[in-house]
């Protein structure tokens, strides 16, 4: 298990000095900051929730009662494996 980034009292810090990161540097700047960390996110990450994401959409149509929960399930990984990739340099991309 990684440790934690920072103490309940370091993100207390953060938090408080956020603001003075430019809003349109946060996303490039956490994308740097996880690029091939133990802790970060690859792109096999994102593949096990699409991979998730059918798993729960093909249940949804096996079981009607069910389905409402299913979708929920199947857009929820959707949605992360959409949140990791903006993260991660493009698939085709070598970065040296």
């Amino acid at each position: 298990m990684n440790e934690p980034a920072f103490t309940h009292d370091e993100w207390v810090g953060v938090r408080a000095n956020i603001d003075s990161i430019p809003v349109e540097n946060r996303h490039g700047m956490a994308a740097a900051c996880l690029y091939e960390q133990p802790f970060g996110f690859t792109h096999e990450d994102a593949r096990a929730h699409r991979w998730q994401a059918s798993t729960c959409r093909n249940k949804a149509r096996g079981f009607p009662d069910g389905m409402e929960m299913w979708t929920h399930d199947a857009d929820w990984h959707e949605s992360m494996a959409d949140r990791i990739e903006a993260l991660l340099p493009p698939v085709l991309m070598r970065v040296v």
